[in-house]
């Protein structure tokens, strides 16, 4: 089958290169030797096979930069929260039991 591995450097694409594999985990591991074996050149990468997105690394380090940010902010809520001063505060509370509920 007939991949295109983009390689992205401050999210623009910086080289696009096409590749044969037997299928999408041997393309998988491919892009993935290719990109880190350079990632000095490029900080993301995605890999396509014809308008099918097969790896998307800008979405998932999003996607775990978004789990950081919620994991920080429930800590730092939490503290908060155990100040006489907001300890009664049923917003707050409310957001810390979602966050919690997320994780």
């Amino acid at each position: 089958m007939m991949y295109r591995l983009y390689l992205r450097s401050v999210g623009t694409v910086s080289h696009a290169q096409n590749f044969t594999a037997d299928d999408d985990g041997a393309a998988v591991a491919i892009a993935g030797a290719v990109f880190h074996s350079t990632r000095a050149h490029w900080d993301s990468y995605d890999l396509w096979n014809g308008e099918r997105l097969i790896v998307d690394t800008i979405a998932e380090k999003l996607d775990r930069l978004a789990e950081q940010v919620e994991r920080a902010a429930v800590a730092i809520e939490e503290t908060i929260l155990k100040l006489d001063r907001f300890a009664t505060d049923p917003e707050l509370a409310a957001r810390i039991k979602e966050l919690r509920a997320r994780h």
